[in-house]
């Protein structure tokens, strides 16, 4: 991410090192300073002064006599997703001013109508052409209110995929370290009882996600979403398990909800395939 070739490039460092506005990285210090945490999208950048966009998120590990030993920032790479968003952006803006000339044009077509039908009551020779021209205007007004709706209906697939993309970076990019960060046997009960707090806090951020993947796996249960998304990403039970500080036979039990719910309980389909397919 940083662009060097050994950890000790980034781990120990500041964030002013990397930050890309001395400004920011001044604001993200007094909030640590006071409140022990920061959380919010800023650029930073590489070795090579390149920048990019990320979110970060700042928490101060503290010792048993609750003295703080270590800052720890968390960034995710959201570069491909504030592409898109300023993009998306662009698009909506684009598709407001071509919104608000149709309209114009619309109000322009409707004060000519008006000036149309008093002219055909002069000229009766001309009634025909006239609602022949009005027709075609219509027409073609619907076409152009068509193609609005396809790409309004665009942009909602746009930010779905959007979405998406923000749970599986959560989900493969911190997801695991918090793991890995439990799994350590030197671990304290106070920096555990941090580590399941940021957990925590990260499944209500993507709890939306969650319910968009409920409606996709029909009558699933939120946990029973939360399994399958994880059986489509490949994990296994054991890895369920961890993630979700469930058992073993805690989750096979789930994946044969799943597969009954799913009307896979005599398929000899694989589970994992079919949520794929659903994606």
């Amino acid at each position: 991410m940083w662009g060097g070739a050994f950890p000790e490039e980034a781990i120990g460092h500041i964030v002013q090192d990397f930050a890309g506005s001395g400004k920011v990285a001044r604001e993200i210090n007094k909030a640590i300073i006071g409140d022990g945490k920061w959380f919010g999208e800023l650029m930073i950048k590489r070795r090579d002064k390149s920048t990019f966009d990320v979110q970060l998120s700042v928490n101060t590990i503290s010792g048993a006599d609750m003295e703080p030993i270590h800052i720890l920032y968390a960034f995710v790479d959201i570069s491909d997703q504030k592409k898109a968003e300023r993009e998306l952006k662009k698009s909506h803006e684009l598709l407001e001013i071509r919104v608000m000339e149709r309209t114009e044009a619309l109000q322009n077509l409707n004060r000519q109508n008006i000036r149309e039908i008093e002219e055909r009551k002069q000229a009766g020779k001309l009634l025909l052409q006239k609602e022949k021209d009005l027709t075609e205007k219509s027409l073609e007004l619907e076409e152009m209110n068509m193609a609005l709706k396809v790409l309004l209906r665009q942009r909602e697939k746009d930010k779905e995929h959007i979405e998406m993309d923000i749970f599986d970076n959560i989900e493969k990019n911190i997801f695991p370290y918090i793991k890995k960060l439990l799994n350590r046997k030197k671990i304290g009960s106070v920096e555990r009882e941090f580590i399941l707090t940021i957990e925590s806090h990260i499944k209500e951020i993507v709890s939306p996600f969650l319910r968009k993947l409920q409606t996709t796996y029909m009558q699933l249960t939120p946990t029973e979403v939360m399994v399958a998304n994880l059986i489509r990403e490949a994990k296994t039970n054991k890895e369920i398990a961890a993630l979700l500080n469930s058992s073993i036979q805690a989750v096979e039990f789930h994946r044969k909800n799943i597969r009954q719910k799913l009307n896979l309980k005599h398929s000899k389909i694989n589970l994992r395939t079919y949520l794929v397919s659903l994606s």
